[in-house]
């Protein structure tokens, strides 16, 4: 789609970025695998012991915006910042946010674990605050996005 001066819209030029999109599957990848990978830390830790580097490894399981800026070319925060600034996208902690609620509507859509396994799979801690933030930006609770979905036919499996 065009404006009236024959440019691309920004809409499409900033979801077509070749960084945008790196930053979003660098940091889509990394939630998905996020639950399974403090899963394997705790059961490390459960079978020889909490350390001080278990410790340091199981606070960096738990993405940031930091942590995504180190591992996109260990770029510093403000850099990153910057960069998405420049092409118009959310900042890092935005991504972030974006990609956990998309990762748990995936899960409530395509999945039968419970809520409370969504929630935790997604990356909230607190039932409360996945709750209200899933209400504040899809415009219902995560029971009831699972509940249309299944009316509209995208049966979890």
């Amino acid at each position: 789609m065009t404006t009236e001066h024959n440019e691309p819209r920004s809409d499409t030029v900033r979801q077509a970025n070749p960084f945008r999109r790196r930053v979003q599957n660098a940091v889509a990848a990394w939630i998905e695998g996020e639950w399974g990978r403090k899963e394997a830390m705790l059961a490390e830790a459960k079978r020889h012991g909490w350390t001080e580097a278990r410790s340091t490894a199981f606070a960096n399981i738990t993405l940031t915006p930091e942590l995504l800026a180190a591992s996109l070319d260990n770029v510093s925060l403000s850099k990153l910042r910057r960069e998405l600034h420049k092409i118009g996208a959310p900042s890092p902690g935005q991504l972030i946010r974006e990609a956990r609620l998309a990762y748990a509507k995936h899960l409530l859509v395509e999945t039968r674990l419970m809520i409370r396994e969504v929630r935790e799979r997604a990356g909230y801690d607190n039932d409360k605050h996945f709750k209200d933030t899933f209400v504040r930006e899809v415009g219902m609770t995560p029971t009831e996005y699972r509940r249309d979905s299944i009316k509209e036919g995208t049966e979890p499996t």
